[in-house]
């Protein structure tokens, strides 16, 4: 009965994956100052990948993104670091130069171990503290304060 439900609940969000999601605000100013400077973009969820391809295909369309990259039975989840250390790879990229924005206590885990410098947004998902707690080297309170931490 469970895999019914998540069977279901999947193919409900493939068909209303976007309805109430959004950019947070900030997002595409800090998107095109990054883009500016030719910083390289990408995107690592454990949202399922079919599903992380659809929502940034829209939401992310202005933007070029050299990996976007969920869930798939090709990695462990996040926190284990082989999924970020493939995108770091593609993107040509050593993990010491990536700076990792995320909005919880798995992403601050994941930039760790992958070698990423890990920076938490504290407009998201989890709080300021639990970033800090878990390794965010900077917790920032609005996406563009970002540029003053990549752009180092």
């Amino acid at each position: 009965m469970i895999a019914r439900c998540h069977d279901r609940m999947i193919a409900e969000y493939h068909l209303n994956y976007i309805s109430k999601t959004r950019l947070y605000d900030g997002i595409p100013e800090l998107l095109d100052m990054l883009s500016s400077q030719r910083i390289k973009l990408a995107v690592l969820s454990n949202k399922a990948d079919p599903l992380t391809q659809k929502i940034c295909a829209v939401l992310l369309k202005n933007w070029k993104f050299e990996v976007v990259l969920g869930a798939t039975d090709r990695f462990p989840r996040k926190p284990d670091p082989a999924s970020a250390l493939f995108v770091s790879e593609q993107m040509g990229v050593e993990p010491v130069h990536v700076c990792y924005l995320g909005d919880s206590d798995v992403d601050m885990k994941t930039a760790i171990a992958a070698g990423f410098y890990p920076v938490g947004a504290g407009w998201g998902f989890r709080s300021k503290q639990e970033l800090a707690e878990n390794g965010a080297k900077h917790v920032i309170d609005r996406p563009v304060d970002l540029c003053g931490i990549c752009l180092l």
